[in-house]
């Protein structure tokens, strides 16, 4: 289990609302994610899912709250949440009992993708800043 604890100031060229922050962050995790919103709120998203991997399965789930307070060009966003193996990694471990190469494969697997909800999250905020930061 890894924790996501991430807190980010902003200060941006022009006026940006609370809508098209919350906007921009949802893109950018459908580019990079698969989850699903638990709840909403107007300053506030509560996220679950899976980071997309391209080369092997996914067996690291992530749950985040996402919390953006803006006031004028300026903005915090602070990112509060875990990581923790899905079902598919305790799928390789059971099988890992009959032959250790699978076993193994989830541990790796594991220990591999268990910091990339934390990484994903921290490009998309440096996207964001990228995208609106001041000049």
């Amino acid at each position: 289990m890894s924790v996501i604890n991430l807190s980010q100031k902003f200060k941006f060229s022009k006026q940006v609302d609370l809508e098209t922050l919350m906007d921009f962050l949802k893109q950018e995790l459908n580019a990079t994610c698969k989850y699903q919103v638990e709840s909403e709120s107007e300053d506030r998203l509560a996220i679950s899912g899976t980071v997309k991997e391209k080369l092997f399965t996914k067996v690291v789930k992530f749950n985040a709250t996402i919390e953006i307070r803006v006031e004028d060009e300026k903005a915090k966003i602070s990112v509060q949440g875990s990581s923790s193996p899905n079902l598919i990694f305790w799928i390789l471990i059971l099988l890992g009992f009959v032959t250790l190469g699978t076993f193994f494969a989830g541990i790796g697997l594991f220990f591999y993708q268990r910091e990339k909800p934390a990484a994903t999250i921290a490009a998309i905020l440096k996207a964001l800043d990228t995208q609106y930061g001041a000049l």
